[in-house]
């Protein structure tokens, strides 16, 4: 699904990051994939084929939590990576380079 898609956040439940980061895409309106390892889970018989696919992420990208961000099959960072990028307007100007649609907050103060 990572490489298929041009933004993907794999996430989890009750993961409180993996909520504020959702909540700052939706804010920005950037239309995004969300996988929710639970609810992923539920739907293959075979967990152990997801666990491993995860921990392989985990290990290329050197991924320590959730969420896991990906624009363009690429690992972006996780909510505080993204939050400080966000913070310092470095976010937007990703954005900007992966061709991706989005409102930023300078928008909507005009």
């Amino acid at each position: 699904m990572i490489e298929k898609n041009e933004f993907v956040v794999i996430s989890k439940k009750s993961c409180r990051n993996c909520i504020k980061l959702k909540d700052l895409l939706d804010s920005k309106q950037i239309k995004f994939i969300s996988i929710v390892m639970e609810d992923y889970m539920e739907k293959y018989d075979d967990d152990d084929f997801i666990f491993d696919e995860i921990e392989h992420l985990k290990t290329k990208w050197s991924i320590t939590s959730y969420p896991m961000t990906f624009i363009k099959n690429e690992f972006v960072g996780d909510y505080a990576a993204i939050e400080k990028m966000n913070a310092f307007g470095d976010f937007d100007i990703l954005l900007k380079n992966k061709n991706i649609h989005y409102i930023s907050q300078a928008d909507d103060e005009f």
